[in-house]
């Protein structure tokens, strides 16, 4: 009988503690989720060494790092990182960071909301950049374009997942229209295929 009313206190302080953590003893067992990947992670396992250089010149590892980062980010390839150095005329990322250009070339290609590509064609065609300026987008075959004043890309790898962010990897630099301050361009006629 004893047996019987410990068994039963035992039952009983566990169905309280149950009730007040609000979890069960199989959610409390269950393996914790695993944790996102976040843009800095995405950008280093798809090779995105460009760019993480320039994140980390410009000191924003820490907050392509922060799994609360909740962007639409348009990375461009190694290979547009060099193109659109050239196309500057400059001859590597640091200077560009001499001259005070790398914060705005990089928050040019952050949307402040994650967008996948299906809602970049969706969004009327348009979306304001970190900068508060236009980018345009149109359907291009199985894939986006993105049109900037200056400059135009091809997502190349759309819809890639980091943590709160979603990241389009995109073959070209968009390029400002206050980096062309020498260049009397009209706003329909970018200056560089894929800078």
């Amino acid at each position: 009988m004893k047996a019987a009313l410990f068994a039963l206190a035992l039952i009983a302080t566990c169905a309280e503690s149950v009730h007040a953590s609000g979890r069960t003893l199989q959610q409390r067992l269950a393996p914790a989720p695993a944790p996102c990947m976040t843009v800095a992670e995405l950008a280093q396992q798809a090779g995105l060494t460009s760019l993480l250089r320039a994140a980390e010149l410009d000191n924003l590892t820490e907050s392509l790092s922060d799994p609360e980062l909740a962007y639409t980010i348009f990375a461009p390839t190694n290979e547009a990182f060099t193109n659109g150095l050239v196309a500057l005329g400059r001859t590597d990322l640091q200077d560009v960071l001499f001259n005070s250009e790398l914060d705005p070339l990089l928050q040019y290609h952050f949307l402040i909301t994650p967008l996948d590509a299906t809602q970049l064609v969706e969004a009327g065609t348009e979306a304001t950049n970190y900068l508060n300026e236009t980018l345009s987008f149109s359907p291009d075959g199985s894939t986006v374009s993105i049109t900037a004043f200056a400059s135009n890309a091809t997502v190349v790898s759309a819809n890639n997942v980091a943590c709160n962010s979603i990241v389009h990897i995109i073959d070209g630099v968009l390029v400002p229209q206050f980096f062309l301050p020498d260049f009397d361009v009209p706003a329909s006629a970018p200056v560089a295929q894929a800078v």
